[in-house]
């Protein structure tokens, strides 16, 4: 009987442990945070037109993160969107109509450590690094994915608040386009060819 009582108490202890690795492994899953991929680092978010929703995608930072929409750069009038602690996953915040090109700014502020963090440019936040990921057509055409990074001098994972918004895309940095081999060829002898033409005229002048 002893040990028939042994073999149930083992039996419950495994099918608890069993019911509590599934509790945890559901909530890792649930707290599975969306980050905007590498490489999008400092572009701006730009409206495509019409109507812009966004949508809180979560966190896992231990910091308390507000995030602000800057509709016109003045922090008089910045708009606050999401808490990273208090808001619930999936909740949304409708900004309004934009035309299509309107850049659309944001600020991070970390409530624990004072420091605001801005969308765009690394030369707009205090450590020189740009702490917003912003990647185009997350998931479907349209929608764009941005995660912030709430750390003064990293380390950069951008996971500390992500979002997302329709009707929008990222704008590319400029870059310094490159000349086809064809095309340098071609200037070159059309270089050479008015060069001829040129002292043609010039001998037939002194004639």
């Amino acid at each position: 009987m002893k040990v028939l009582n042994n073999l149930r108490l083992i039996m419950g202890l495994s099918v608890a442990t069993l019911s509590m690795l599934s509790v945890v492994s559901f909530d890792s899953q649930a707290q599975a945070v969306a980050i905007a991929n590498p490489g999008t680092e400092g572009l701006p978010v730009v409206a495509g037109g019409g109507n812009v929703t966004a949508t809180y995608l979560g966190s896992t930072a231990a910091f308390t993160n507000l995030l602000y929409f800057m509709p016109d750069n003045n922090r008089a009038n910045d708009v606050l969107l999401f808490n990273n602690q208090t808001s619930p996953v999936n909740s949304t915040f409708n900004l309004g109509t934009f035309a299509a090109g309107t850049p659309l700014n944001f600020r991070l502020f970390v409530t624990n450590t004072g420091t605001n963090f801005f969308s765009g440019l690394a030369s707009l936040n205090p450590d020189s690094v740009a702490h917003a990921r912003v990647q185009a057509n997350y998931l479907v055409p349209g929608t764009t994915l941005v995660s912030f990074e709430d750390l003064f001098g990293g380390p950069y994972e951008y996971n500390d608040l992500s979002f997302s918004f329709t009707n929008t895309t990222n704008a590319t940095l400029p870059s310094t386009a490159v000349p086809e081999p064809f095309t340098v060829v071609g200037t070159l002898i059309g270089g050479a060819a008015a060069f001829r033409i040129k002292k043609r005229l010039k001998n037939t002048n002194k004639m």
